[in-house]
């Protein structure tokens, strides 16, 4: 809870184990540049990013983000059925991830790993549900190689990225 603004927050806890034995302290670096991007990155339809708190003497670190009432735009049911939706969900839920998509590109993001587990349903106002991209751990810098990072290979041919940014091969 954000006393200061009377929000609720959430709390993402990552081992620092998890991140440790991939990174190394250029990669920690970077990762700590493209958390502060993303909490640059505001839009209706993504998550928000408050904090990261790295601090290295903790054996976890912390993303202090949204807090969103609702579940992934796909949950599963203990009866390992999911609730299907009407057209009209179907198509907010993919304008919603292309304005957002479309917002993080322009801004030199590429998440990375779109899946329905990654798009969060925000039902606080049950009348109007607004889907919501989250989940930026393999996003990466356009100006970083994407090939390298967490692109499929049949994407990575897509793309070339230069200094100046990305062009189509």
């Amino acid at each position: 809870f954000d006393v200061s603004t009377g929000q609720d927050r959430a709390v993402k806890v990552i081992p620092r184990r998890n991140i440790n034995h991939v990174l190394s302290h250029s990669g920690r670096q970077s990762l700590n540049a493209e958390v502060e991007a993303l909490k640059k990155v505001h839009h209706p339809n993504i998550v928000r990013v408050f904090e990261f708190i790295d601090d290295p003497s903790d054996e976890f670190v912390y993303i202090v983000m949204q807090c969103v009432f609702g579940g992934a735009v796909a949950m599963m049911e203990p009866d390992g059925t999911c609730a299907t939706l009407r057209p009209e969900e179907v198509a907010a839920v993919i304008l919603g991830v292309t304005s957002a998509l479309a917002h993080c590109h322009h801004r030199g993001v590429i998440h990375g790993d779109i899946k329905p587990d990654n798009i969060l349903m925000d039902r606080s106002d049950p009348s109007n549900p607004i889907p919501l991209l989250t989940d930026f751990g393999v996003a990466v810098s356009l100006f970083r190689s994407v090939a390298t990072c967490c692109a499929t290979s049949e994407f990575a041919e897509l793309l070339s990225v230069t200094s100046g940014g990305a062009t189509s091969t």
